[in-house]
């Protein structure tokens, strides 16, 4: 919510400061008439939900059944033909090929971490430094979004989860917060320079060059570090709704 609240306020602002275009305000009529047409391909996020929570199908499988059922619904609408489904598989293709690579080569960075055990040496460097609880959490962040910039998130959890939680013990914090930081630093590093694969993935939707893409989203990414730094020093925040339901 905190992340949501703050890229909402900077959009909002951006766009009356450049002017982006607005549509007209619809009516109540044209937005029934407009849900009703568009009702069949909203059901489409609640048919993979429901399939995985209720263990129809597998997160994999949810994605074909989606794709399959998003082109029925496309050539019901008329809007996908045979050969715009031709150009969507290919770029697709080269989109996926691109993720694919940047991926592997992230693995690759991952398997000699681990050979050379170099989290390990990070975390030792870290304690020897100081044994201060907030400069500790300050390295720690810092540590977690260097290793976003160049890791993805599952490899990056499972090289540093044995000794992350050995700094969760040094720093006295509760096991929530602590999950709550760890993964927010993760998410962080798929949008932060020169490998958050989010950045390639905006650049391919977009058609914008990835320089372009990481100006612009520089703020953004100072609005979740914001968000990070409040979290991390303020443990009712990450904890308030867990107590108020236990």
């Amino acid at each position: 919510i905190l992340i949501a609240s703050g890229l909402l306020v900077y959009a909002t602002w951006r766009a009356r400061r450049d002017g982006f275009p607005v549509i007209p305000r619809m009516t109540a009529r044209e937005r029934l008439a407009s849900t009703r047409r568009t009702l069949p391909a909203l059901i489409l996020p609640l048919i993979i939900l429901v399939g995985i929570k209720a263990g129809i199908f597998t997160p994999t499988e949810a994605a074909a059944v989606a794709v399959g059922y998003a082109l029925i619904i496309g050539f019901i609408y008329r809007e996908l033909t045979p050969s715009r489904v031709w150009e969507a598989l290919i770029a697709t293709a080269l989109v996926s090929t691109s993720i694919l690579f940047i991926t592997s080569m992230a693995s690759i960075v991952s398997f000699v971490f681990t050979l050379e055990q170099v989290p390990q040496l990070i975390a030792d460097g870290m304690l020897s430094l100081t044994e201060n609880p907030l400069l500790i959490l300050l390295l720690l962040n810092i540590f977690l979004l260097v290793l976003g910039m160049f890791l993805e998130p599952i490899s990056i959890l499972i090289l540093t989860m044995p000794i992350l939680l050995k700094f969760q013990d040094l720093i006295g914090m509760d096991s929530v917060q602590f999950g709550t930081v760890v993964v927010l630093n993760v998410v962080i590093g798929m949008a932060t320079p020169p490998v958050g694969i989010l950045l390639f993935i905006g650049a391919a939707i977009s058609g914008q060059p990835v320089t372009r893409v990481i100006r612009e989203a520089l703020p953004l990414i100072a609005i979740c570090l914001l968000v990070l730094a409040i979290i991390a020093l303020v443990p009712q925040i990450a904890l308030f709704i867990p107590r108020f339901m236990v």
